[in-house]
């Protein structure tokens, strides 16, 4: 007769099966930070001790040593964890780096317009048009002597029919760059009601008085030297806005810099 197989049978393997799915979920539970190590080795010694009688002895150790690799792994989740957190440090710092390179750039930019002005709605004349003299025209209306000269004046943009291409005004004087200003609202009273005179903006920051303009809280605004000047409805204090990252002052938290313009970090 054969002898008798004296080693203990397990339920066709089926348990240990189960088993082994059970440990492999555990690591990508671990894996996934969604347990800790500790957490994952009570969870796994808790079930082998509920189902180790019904395993065969060749089961356990495969088990057992499945189970003594965790820590293992454990040691190397964690320190995936602290090279990731030290590659996302570096990152954001790289981030920050381009961010503040592009205000920088802006703020060179702006600066580089302190002596200009930006002209909306005088009517362009086809052919040889003389700019300066519509302008010479506005400040009549506005009852501004200038104490220098218009330095330079051009039209700017792609030309559209039956569309008047702003105009940009550039003084020798910057005292008669603010005057241009300051005298603005004595338009509506005349017949260039429908011209607006303003700074001369960069891209990003008339983008950005755009946003502010629509925002709900605001009352009206206006730019001084390419700041951005917010009144606001509930009588508080006057906001100043001179880059997206103050836009938080009037509950904006979610930027979206694109739109500005700006690099999409």
């Amino acid at each position: 007769m054969p002898a008798k197989n004296t080693t203990k049978q397990g339920n066709g393997g089926k348990l240990f099966s189960d088993m082994c799915t059970f440990i492999k979920d555990k690591c990508n539970d671990m894996k996934d930070d969604n347990m800790s190590g500790n957490e994952t080795m009570e969870a796994l010694n808790e079930r082998f001790l509920k189902e180790s009688d019904k395993l065969q002895d060749s089961e356990k150790t495969a088990l057992n040593v499945m189970t003594l690799l965790m820590p293992v792994l454990d040691a190397f989740s964690a320190r995936r964890d602290e090279t990731l957190m030290v590659h996302d440090t570096k990152i954001n710092r790289l981030q920050v780096g381009v961010r503040n390179i592009e205000y920088a750039n802006d703020a060179l930019d702006q600066q580089s317009r302190k002596d200009q002005i930006r002209v909306t709605g005088i009517p362009e004349v086809e052919g040889n048009e003389v700019v300066i003299d519509a302008l010479m025209a506005l400040a009549r209306a506005m009852k501004v002597v200038l104490t220098g000269k218009i330095e330079d004046a051009y039209r700017t943009g792609k030309k559209t029919p039956g569309k008047n291409r702003q105009v940009i005004v550039k003084f020798e004087n910057r005292t008669d760059r603010f005057k241009f200003l300051a005298s603005r609202k004595e338009l509506k009273q005349t017949e260039f009601k429908d011209v607006y005179v303003s700074e001369d903006l960069t891209p990003l920051r008339f983008k950005l008085f755009q946003l502010v303009r629509k925002n709900d809280d605001v009352k009206n605004a206006h730019t001084r030297d390419g700041k951005i000047h917010c009144f606001m409805k509930n009588g508080g204090d006057r906001v100043v806005i001179a880059s997206p990252d103050d836009l938080f002052k009037l509950g904006i938290v979610d930027v979206d810099y694109k739109k500005l313009g700006l690099t999409e970090l």
